[in-house]
């Protein structure tokens, strides 16, 4: 009874915080999606009430949905920088938000109805801004044929995760899957345009970080006797062949992008991502910190992300030892933002309004440890069948990994969570990540 009170407070204040954006003119929708984690739940939680209620607001959705238009200006000079583009920042944001729920990262059931929807709508919108860039020359021909093809399987990934209205239904059709069969089609169909802009040493750096996973894992795959299993002789010779050509042309990529420095120690890239969250984790740890340090350590935060996708690029970080290290500074940026600035925003001391909005929505430390595990879980299996992990990764990520697998041991932290969860976090959840843990410790850094 008490969780159920707990819920109608924070769905009425969802809809009170959803019609105060609504006023303000705010996207509805991107307020969801971004931004602090309390302020995400309450807008979610009111966007929940009034699809069950038949009836959303369509000015955020409308504003999301419709393409930002081209002016001439753009078209007559393009920027040299494809970050700056609109078109761009559009795709980074849709990838951003779909390949986490592709890759199972979100769980099987990741999406409502409603949110499902919009998800494949704004899937559906990205071609045309791949287009787009590549008519104005800023990504050539096969880069764009290469970002159209992970974004099938990006959608194809969508689709096939289902909404929680269909948690009870048992409709899907038992079948027969090889994993590696898929690997192998989805090598063989990027090789010939990862072969042209390698011989081209044209590959921007950006589309590059959108792709290299799902190269990775399938080079992994096909490398794995157990997975290989099923093939006849003349498939196994066949996938030796695309795996070879894909990692020589990786590795001519790679190349071009690394210039002289070898070493991941030592470069500029990790420097910049190591000086990025040593000025966050001292907020983090401490819960304290003025608006001017957040964003300060939130600007530093950025450039820390932006050197892991660099160091991806440059070959000398995995995928998915990339993307860990992004995950590492978003828990950085979450423990900072847990509490209300100080000093206050106004003069004085924090609202009442505002201090008990932060109380309210504190989530029990369990539930956050078993968020991070189910985030890093899958990066983590990748990086088992690379066979490898950089020691200054596993330096970072061992530390969180290895709190959160202490947090759910703890009956009294446990307690906290609903009795589902609870079956989760000890029956499935902890014994996975205790298994990881140890495979990755095994690794010892190779």
């Amino acid at each position: 009874m008490p969780q159920r009170a707990a819920g109608l407070v924070i769905a009425l204040l969802g809809v009170l915080a959803l019609g105060i954006l609504l006023v303000i003119g705010a996207d509805v929708y991107r307020a969801a999606r971004a931004g602090p984690r309390w302020r995400r739940r309450l807008v979610g939680a009111g966007l929940l009430v009034l699809a069950s209620l038949g009836f959303l607001p369509a000015a955020g959705a409308a504003a999301e949905e419709k393409p930002k238009a081209v002016t001439p200006a753009d078209k007559a000079a393009p920027r040299a920088d494809l970050d700056q583009r609109a078109e761009w920042q559009w795709i980074v944001e849709v990838w951003r938000d779909a390949a986490p729920v592709a890759e199972g990262r979100r769980g099987p059931y990741p999406f409502n109805e409603v949110q499902r929807k919009n998800l494949l709508d704004r899937l559906a919108g990205t071609p045309d801004r791949i287009d787009t860039l590549r008519k104005d020359g800023l990504l050539s021909e096969a880069e764009a044929g290469l970002l159209k093809a992970e974004l099938g399987y990006v959608v194809r990934g969508v689709q096939s995760m289902r909404p929680t209205e269909m948690r009870m239904a048992t409709c899907y059709k038992p079948m027969m899957v090889v994993p590696a069969r898929d690997s192998l089609k989805r090598l063989q169909e990027r090789l010939p345009l990862l072969e042209k802009m390698a011989e081209a040493k044209a590959l921007k750096p950006e589309v590059l970080v959108k792709v290299r996973g799902t190269v990775e894992l399938d080079l992994a795959t096909l490398g794995n006797p157990k997975w290989v299993e099923p093939f006849k002789e003349d498939e196994r010779a066949e996938a030796k062949k695309a795996c070879d050509a894909a990692r020589a042309a990786i590795a001519k990529i790679e190349a071009a992008a690394r210039g002289k420095d070898t070493s991941l120690a030592s470069s500029a890239g990790w420097k910049a991502l190591a000086d990025g969250t040593a000025v966050a984790a001292p907020l983090a740890r401490s819960g304290r910190s003025t608006t001017k340090q957040r964003e300060e350590a939130d600007g530093a935060l950025k450039v820390a992300e932006a050197a892991a996708d660099r160091l991806s690029c440059e070959g000398l970080l995995s995928s998915p030892e990339a993307e860990i290290l992004k995950a590492e500074c978003a828990r950085l940026r979450g423990e900072m933002y847990r509490n209300p600035p100080t000093p206050a925003p106004l003069q004085g001391a924090v609202p009442h309004e505002i201090a008990s909005c932060y109380e309210m929505v504190a989530v029990a430390p369990a539930r956050q440890s078993m968020e991070r595990l189910t985030d890093r879980l899958p990066l983590l299996t990748k990086m088992v069948l690379r066979g490898r992990i950089a020691p200054e990764v596993l330096a970072r990520v061992l530390p969180t990994m290895e709190t959160d697998i202490e947090t759910l041991r703890d009956e009294r932290l446990l307690g906290q969570l609903n009795t589902d969860e609870q079956v989760e976090a000890r029956s499935s959840l902890r014994p996975r990540a205790e298994e990881i843990l140890k495979q990755v410790k095994a690794l010892g850094g190779k």
